[in-house]
Formats: structure tokens, C-alpha cells, sequence
């Protein structure tokens, strides 16, 4: 060991500390780098090159001799100074004026080796190290000091970047007397690496970027052990580490081994097509330590991936012991950096309400991208994917909690843009160490600003609303359970009439009863919101339930998707769901189109509901319910169940599937009609009304019965696979005959009367309903004896072809008007 004496104070702060949190071990220090060396590449210095920065550069490139042979360039770079090198503002691939540039030098040789070691580059006008049409060239051992732009930029592949170090790389918008607030879209990198395939990342330190530490790909979530990405460190940087359009490695993305600490934005942010899956990281003292954006497929497409993102054995620490606000500060209002950032659009990581600084912000699912860097880089923009779910396994939170200052630092926070949908989060394994209950979680309530005709029209949009945190063991809320927003918030409260919440709102179709008469909502809710029990306790410091500990519900996410033409035209909402007696309104995602300037006043009818397994939901849509729509329960285990009732207006033929299968699944009271060789349904017996209704635990995905009188379609959807819904066209028509029995009505002789008369095939003929009553009005007019009457009610419509959706076709719609024409040709 040596000791340093130093003769006066050090003008700035330095550190060194330690800190070892649950088997993590963070290390904070100063870099030392040697940047001087006897063999020296140096710029000319002359009076104005820092205005115009031009410098030296070395350029390892190809051409052809005079006789057309190619001439191939490269180069052993070791231990050299580059000082003064580079010229800005020349970084395309066809012409990158760096310190070191290899262009179109294809794929090293042994015999002809190129490589970047040991060698340093200080005070540079552009980019240090860039690689271009190259492969397999080694960068080892350099040391990069205030580069402009980019530190080192790398395409091509099989190239191995290791041991470098990075430090002070500067936004060319805002160096030296620069102020060019137009140029917000420029984000360069110290590692600027996302071009490169195939690239080895091994212990290199990105120490101070103004804008991004480590822009990459990531590697593969398959990859193994061998040339592993490890000991990467990025702090004092804007963004630590960043996987951005079009990045990624399909379909799955890792970032691993990674320290990132001080980003005075995100510490990770990812916005990619790919999941991506975070692990055996650290992440300390930044403002947002993680957003996830994933994108598409786009909703309207009616498709879905199973897209995630996921955190695997990561440390959070929300401030470190020595972290300082007076010092660890950058001022928004005079830094010329941040306020390019800003131009025109808030581009900066939101700061949580409490002031302090949060761990993760919750993910956006989305149909396409933010819109970023022009549109902020939390914006929510599009309509939500389909399907997508936030997993969080082992998960070390620490120091979160009520700060000196008195900000309050978070674990979890909802994005503040997000007005549409939140897809699941899911943690295990959780551990938290020194977090106070205050910090563990806040839910925002929406913005009562998109309340208006051209976003969420006359309510609040749901995201916030519907927002479902599950702790699967227990390591987060003590024991398994959920956290879920108070959903009902405003409900009928005339000091928040502006939210358009309350008992109006509720569908009339299902205050009326069967004869029309009005049901009184206390006799079928006691509670408004998401479904909830004793278990659920209010924590006004979330805003939002926490729900755990004996009887505790199964809570999950219930996607209820119209596939109908007119999806984003005509409105279904607000949907109301009803189970154990609580009663919730859906609104969907606000409006995200632009036509000639203005909104284009389209909402989709894709709901994002929080339901709990083992349960029975009433489902009632404002609007006509969608001709065709698709159940999907979100990352559930195929044993879990939930059954929902689905009001129609009308009677309708309601085929239900099992998605994914394209199976059809017949209705619990069907039966094969032997004798007409066709299938068809039975009726309930008056004293077992419910016998055909499908169990809730039914093994069957998409078991499903109609219920005639009151008009619900039951079904049950159990595990991942979606259940689809599709209405046939056909016509019911009911008849009143003297008392005969079915046998005999259905007959071979009547049937075909009945054809015959109607002018329709008789096999598309079958029946739905029997009634028997006593005519009061026959037996008045006609006769003094009671005469029984059976009213039959006859279906017409298209045959049922079971394992496919093929029965849908353009031919249905042809089978009301055929019948109407019978009908009209039979009374002429």
C-alpha cells in the first residue's frame, strides 16, 4: 500500500466506497487512466480549432491499384497517443473523420492483423475508434477523454471490446459556445455498439456522457457463458445503458453484468420489438432506474406475441449512503446539455411525486414506438399490445425511503403518461432492505386533462385504474397476494364529477330485469371498483389496495378485444363488470389518431379488466355488444378459471372457439338430432334453470351456454389460450301451434311444410325454444275451454361445422334475407 500526502485540499469531491447489499457488491470510484505516451499522434494547434474541430486522424481503409488489384488497409495500433484528433460533424460511414477509422477493410487475418490496444485519445474533436465494413478487429485497454459525439463506435461483427474505459463524452449540440436546441434528436453514446453483431463486451467503463453510457443490442437470452458480457459500468451519464429502435436481437434481448449508477435519467431504458431480459445487474443512485417500452404487434391487427420484460437477480439502491443532492446535481434551468434535451418537449425521466427517485417505472406495451427522441421517451402514444406481462424475479430494493431532504424514493411508480392500459408486473423472490412500506409502491390517478372529446372522451381512461401487481411468495407484501388502484376512486362523488364516474354511468341493460322492470343496483353490488375482499387494505399513501394474507383473491388481467370492422368507431363503452358484488366501469385507451390536424375522434374497443380466478363476472357492454370479440386471460397457468356472462340485445347464434385452434366448442345443451343428422340444443327444465350453465372451474376452455331468457352467453375461459366469440347471421321466427309434442312437430311431413312454406332447405331448420301456455284470448273468443298453446321458436341459419371458424362466411348474411323472402312469397 502507499500513502499520497497531499499539501492542500482537493477542489472536488472523490470517492471510494464499498457497499455489499444481499450477496451484490457495489464499488464507487474514480477511474485512473494514463493518456500521455511517447509515441504521439497530434493535431495541429492553431487559434480557432476548438470553433472549427479539426484535428488529426488516422484512416485504415481499401482501394485498388493502378492496375485494378484491391488494396486492402490495417493496422497494429499500440500504445500510441492520439491528441487533437478527429474532425466533428464528419461521422457517416462512407467518410468518418475519427481519431482511428477502419473503413471497408473486411475481415482480419492472422497474417494481416488489425487492432486498437493499450492506446489513449484525449481531447478529441469527434468519435475515437470507429469500425466500418470490418470484422473481428480487437479494441483493448484504451482510454477515451473528452471525445465530441460518440467514444467508440463499432459495426460489422465478431469484433471484442474489452477493457475500455470512457469518460467524458460531450453532446455536440452543447460544447464549447454551441446552443443548438434544434438538435434534440441527436444521442450519441461513449459505447456506441447497437450497429455491431456478434461483439464481445468485457469490463469497460463509460465514466460521463451527456447523453448515453452503453447504446447496444444486447446479447441473445440463449447465449451462454462463453464470451459472456461482464464488468460494465456506466455512471454520470444521462442514459446508463440503452437498447433503442430498431435494436435488439430477435426474439429476445439480455443485458447482464452490468453496474450503472448517478444517470440523471434512466439508468436502463429499453424501447424494442424484443423482449428483454435484464440480469445479475445494479443499478444505484439514478433518477429512474428502469423503463421497459416494448412495441407491436399493432392492436388493430388483432394479433398478439408473448412479449415480456424481465428482471432476473437485479439490486436497486435507491440513494447510497454518501450520495450527496447538493453535489450529485445537475441544474435543469442553466445547463445548456439539458436544455437542448428538453427543446420543445419534455424528454427527461420523470421525477415521481414524492420528488425523490424511483426504481422501476412500470412498462408500456405498445402498439408502435413512443415517438422518441422527438416525443418524450415515456410517452404513451399508441393503443397497448394485446398481450405482455413485467416479471420480476429476485429482486433486491434498498434505501428506499423517506430521503433528508425530504423526498420520498420509490420502488414502483406508474408510468405518468400512460392513460391506456398497465399489463401485469408479477414478482417472486423479492427482497427489500431498508425500504419503508410508504416507498414500496404509488399508483397515479388519471388525468382528469383527458377527459376530453379528443382522448378519453367523457371518463377516465383505465390504465391507472386497472393496474395488477402480483407478489406470487410473499417476498414484497409479506405474503402472497396483489396490489390493486382504487379503481372506484370519484365514484358519485360531486367534488369529482369531472371524472364521469358513478351509478349513471353503469349500462342500463343491466339494471333492467327480464320483464323490464328496473333492478335497483344495491340488489346486485354492495361495492364499487375492482373486485375485492377483507383482505384488501387501503393505503392511501399508494393510492391503491394492498391485498394479501388469509382468503386473499387470485387476481388477473382480462382482455376483452372487439374484432369487430368498427372497433375503433363505434363506442361499447362504458363496459361493466360485475362479480362478488362489486361493480367496475371500463372506459379503453384514449384516442391516438391524427387526421388533417386534428383528432380523428377513434377509440379501440379493447378493455383491459382485473378479474380473479375461480370467480363469475357479469359483463355488460353500453354499446351493442361486439358481433365478434376475443377473451384473453393474461399470463395465467392453464388451471385458472374464470367465467364470464356476456349480454346480448337480441337472440343471436353464438359460436364460440378456442382461438389459437380455431376448435370450436359446442354449447353445453347441444345434442346430436339423430334423426335429422344435424346438431341441436336443448332447454333447461323449469325447476333446473342453471343445469346447462358451464362450471366455473370447467376443464373446457370456452365451455359456453346461452342462456334465452336473460340473454347472457356464459363461458369459461381457463389458462392462456383465448376464447372467441363470433355472431352467425340467422333469423328466429317463434309459431303458435295446438298443443303437439316435439316429436311430432319436428316430424318429417311438418318439417318440410315448414320449408316448403318459408321457401328455405328444411336441414337449416332447427328449434330453440318451447313454450307452453294457455291462450286466455282463444279461449274467450273461440271456446268455452282452456286450450293449451306451444309456441315454437325455430332457428334458421347455417349448420354448425365443427374444428373450424369456416361456418362464417359472406353466405350467412345471405340466410336472412332467403327466409324473409319465403316468408314474403308464402302470405302473397
Amino acid at each position: 500500500m502507499k500513502t499520497i500526502g497531499l499539501n492542500s485540499a482537493l477542489e472536488y469531491r472523490h470517492m471510494g466506497e464499498t457497499y455489499s447489499v444481499n450477496g451484490f457488491r457495489l464499488e464507487m470510484r474514480a477511474e485512473v487512466a494514463l493518456l500521455t505516451h511517447n509515441i504521439k499522434i497530434v493535431g495541429e494547434l492553431y487559434d480557432t480549432i476548438d470553433k472549427e474541430a479539426f484535428g488529426g486522424r488516422v484512416l485504415v481503409g481499401s482501394t485498388s491499384s493502378s492496375s485494378g488489384d484491391p488494396l486492402t488497409g490495417w493496422a497494429r495500433i499500440s500504445n500510441v497517443e492520439f491528441l487533437r484528433a478527429g474532425q466533428e460533424g464528419w461521422t457517416e460511414s462512407y467518410d468518418p473523420r475519427f481519431g482511428v477509422a477502419f473503413v471497408r477493410t473486411g475481415t482480419v487475418s492472422a497474417g494481416r492483423p488489425s487492432y486498437v490496444q493499450n492506446s489513449a485519445f484525449h481531447d478529441s474533436y469527434s468519435t475515437a475508434i470507429g469500425i466500418f465494413g470490418a470484422s473481428g478487429i480487437n479494441i483493448t485497454g484504451n482510454v477515451v477523454h473528452r471525445a465530441i459525439h460518440d467514444g467508440i463506435r463499432v459495426t460489422g461483427s465478431n469484433h471484442r471490446v474489452i477493457g475500455n474505459l470512457v469518460t467524458v463524452t460531450l453532446f455536440r449540440g452543447a460544447y464549447g459556445d454551441r446552443f443548438e436546441k434544434d438538435n434534440y434528436l441527436d444521442w450519441q453514446a461513449a459505447f456506441q455498439l447497437s450497429e455491431a453483431t456478434d461483439v464481445v463486451v468485457v469490463n469497460n467503463t463509460a465514466a460521463g456522457s451527456e447523453r448515453i453510457g452503453f447504446h447496444v443490442d444486447g446479447e441473445a437470452c440463449d447465449a451462454g457463458d462463453e464470451n459472456a458480457w461482464m464488468g460494465n459500468v456506466a455512471h454520470g451519464c444521462l442514459h446508463g445503458i440503452q437498447i433503442f429502435i430498431p435494436d435488439g436481437i430477435f426474439p429476445c434481448s439480455m443485458l447482464r453484468n452490468f453496474v450503472v449508477y448517478k444517470s440523471w435519467d434512466y439508468a436502463i431504458y429499453h424501447q424494442t420489438q424484443t423482449s428483454v431480459i435484464i440480469k445479475d445487474t445494479i443499478i444505484a443512485d439514478s433518477t429512474v432506474g428502469l423503463l421497459p417500452v416494448l412495441f407491436a404487434p399493432p392492436a388493430l391487427s388483432h394479433t398478439y406475441i408473448n412479449k415480456f420484460s424481465k428482471l432476473d437477480n437485479v439490486l436497486c439502491i435507491a440513494r447510497t449512503d454518501h450520495f450527496d443532492p447538493t453535489q450529485d446535481f445537475m441544474d435543469e434551468r442553466t445547463d445548456k446539455n439539458l436544455i437542448v434535451r428538453d427543446f420543445g418537449k419534455v424528454r427527461s425521466a420523470p421525477r415521481n411525486p414524492h420528488g425523490g427517485k424511483t426504481c422501476l417505472l412500470l412498462p408500456l406495451f405498445q402498439s408502435g414506438t413512443t415517438g422518441s427522441p422527438f416525443k418524450p421517451f415515456n410517452n404513451n402514444k399508441n393503443y397497448p399490445m394485446l398481450h405482455g406481462v413485467f416479471n420480476i424475479t429476485k429482486f433486491t430494493a434498498n434505501n428506499v425511503k423517506l430521503q433528508a431532504d425530504g423526498t420520498r424514493d420509490l420502488v414502483m411508480w406508474t408510468n405518468p403518461s400512460n392513460e391506456d392500459a398497465v399489463h401485469p408486473t408479477i414478482l417472486s423472490q423479492t427482497s427489500l432492505i431498508n425500504v419503508e412500506e410508504a416507498s414500496k409502491v404509488f399508483i397515479d390517478r388519471p388525468s382528469l386533462g383527458k377527459i376530453n372529446p379528443a382522448d378519453c372522451v367523457d371518463m377516465e381512461c383505465d390504465a391507472k385504474k386497472k393496474v395488477l401487481i402480483k407478489d406470487v411468495d410473499g417476498g414484497f407484501l409479506t405474503a402472497p397476494g396483489s396490489i390493486i388502484p382504487q379503481a372506484e376512486f370519484g365514484w358519485d362523488d360531486d367534488s369529482e364529477i369531472s371524472r364521469g364516474l358513478g351509478d349513471y354511468r353503469i349500462p342500463k341493460a343491466m339494471l333492467t330485469g327480464t320483464e323490464g322492470t328496473r333492478i335497483p343496483v344495491t340488489s346486485i353490488a354492495d361495492q364499487r371498483g375492482i373486485i375485492r375482499n377483507s383482505a384488501c387494505t387501503y393505503k392511501s399513501i399508494w393510492q391503491a389496495y394492498d391485498c394479501h394474507g388469509d382468503g386473499v383473491l387470485d387476481y388477473q388481467m382480462l382482455v376483452i378485444e372487439s374484432l369487430d370492422d368498427d372497433t375503433e368507431t363505434r363506442r361499447l363503452s362504458p363496459v361493466a363488470l360485475n362479480g362478488g358484488r362489486t361493480i367496475d366501469l371500463n372506459n379503453g385507451p384514449q384516442d391516438h389518431g391524427w387526421c388533417s390536424g386534428y383528432t380523428c375522434q377513434k377509440r379501440i374497443s379493447t378493455f383491459y379488466v382485473i378479474v380473479t380466478s375461480g370467480t363469475h363476472f357479469d359483463v355488460f357492454f353500453t354499446g351493442y355488444a361486439p358481433r365478434n370479440l376475443k377473451l384473453h386471460l393474461l399470463n395465467v397457468e392453464n388451471d385458472k378459471t374464470v367465467r364470464v356472462a356476456i349480454w346480448y340485445p337480441r337472440p343471436e347464434r353464438l359460436d364460440v372457439y378456442q382461438a389459437e385452434k380455431d376448435l370450436y366448442i359446442f354449447p353445453q345443451n347441444s345434442f346430436y338430432d339423430t334423426t335429422r343428422d344435424l346438431w341441436n340444443t336443448k332447454q333447461p327444465d323449469t325447476n333446473t334453470p342453471d343445469q346447462y350453465k358451464p362450471a366455473i372451474d370447467s376443464g373446457v376452455n370456452g365451455a359456453n351456454y346461452i342462456d334465452l331468457k336473460t340473454r347472457l352467453l356464459y363461458v369459461t375461459i381457463r389458462g392462456s389460450e383465448p376464447v372467441k366469440i363470433v355472431t352467425v347471421p340467422m333469423v328466429q321466427i317463434a309459431i303458435g301451434f295446438p298443443a303437439i309434442s316435439v316429436d311430432d312437430f319436428f316430424g318429417d311431413n311438418l318439417v318440410q311444410n315448414l320449408a316448403t312454406y318459408l321457401g328455405v332447405p328444411s336441414y337449416k331448420i332447427r328449434v330453440v325454444n318451447v313454450v307452453r301456455e294457455t291462450s286466455r284470448r282463444r279461449r274467450d273468443l273461440r271456446s268455452r275451454r282452456s286450450t293449451d298453446v306451444v309456441t315454437y321458436t325455430i332457428e334458421y341459419g347455417d349448420e354448425i361445422v365443427n374444428g373450424t371458424g369456416s361456418n362464417v362466411t359472406s353466405n350467412s348474411s345471405l340466410a336472412a334475407e332467403f327466409l324473409n323472402q319465403g316468408v314474403t312469397q308464402a302470405s302473397l
